[in-house]
C-alpha cells in the first residue's frame, strides 16, 4: 500500500501544529507530527482499522491528540483527505478528494 496526502490534509496538520507553536508548546507540535506519522503507518498496515464514515471515508483517532486522520481507500492507495479536530468544524472535509 501507498499513502497520498491531499494538500488540504497537509494544511490541516500544519495549521494544528502552528496552534501548538503559538501556545509555546514546541515539543507538542513535534509530537503531533510524530503521532500523524505513526497513525499513517498503522493505516498502511491495517487499512480498514479506521471507523467507517460519510462519503466512503474512514477515520482513525490519533493516539495522543484530539484529532483524527480521515482517509479513503482506493486500490493500493490510502488517500488522507483531512486531519480533523474532534470538536471543530465536524465534516468540513466532506467535499475533499
Amino acid at each position: 500500500m501507498k499513502v497520498s496526502l491531499s494538500n488540504e490534509a497537509i494544511e490541516d496538520a500544519r495549521s494544528a501544529a502552528d496552534w501548538y507553536i503559538d501556545q509555546g508548546a514546541f515539543t507538542a507540535a513535534a509530537l503531533f507530527f510524530d503521532d500523524i506519522e505513526q497513525s499513517i503507518r498503522l493505516v498502511l498496515r491495517h487499512p480498514r482499522i479506521g471507523r467507517p464514515g460519510a462519503a466512503g471515508t474512514r477515520s482513525l483517532r490519533l493516539s495522543s491528540f484530539p484529532y483524527s486522520l480521515v482517509y479513503r481507500l482506493g486500490g493500493e492507495v490510502v488517500r488522507v483527505i483531512a486531519v480533523s479536530a474532534y470538536r471543530r468544524r465536524p465534516g468540513h472535509w466532506l467535499g475533499r478528494r
